[in-house]
């Protein structure tokens, strides 16, 4: 995260900021998936959500970390917001 803000404190004035403000300022959410899940239930603007949007820095980390989170997500956090795989007709 340090190396992002880094980059991005061209953009934004954020390079005096920790990381835990930057994150929070950015309105990133970070963690487990029971955690995630919580965060996003208590946030109103779930409810008219129709599509869950997971995205990373490009090569942070690296391509194996990217599909390992990608593979959690599905398996679950996206559970955890009522989603479930379409079953087969």
């Amino acid at each position: 995260m340090r190396r992002w803000q880094e980059w991005f404190a061209a953009k934004r004035d954020v390079g005096g900021l920790s990381v835990a403000e930057y994150l929070d300022g950015d309105r990133t959410l970070l963690g487990p998936a029971e955690g995630l899940a919580a965060e996003l239930a208590a946030d109103p603007a779930l409810e008219h959500a129709t599509d869950l949007l997971v995205s990373f820095v490009p090569g942070v980390p690296d391509l194996d970390e990217h599909v390992r989170l990608l593979t959690d997500t599905a398996a679950d956090l996206a559970p955890r917001l009522g989603w479930h795989p379409a079953t087969p007709h």
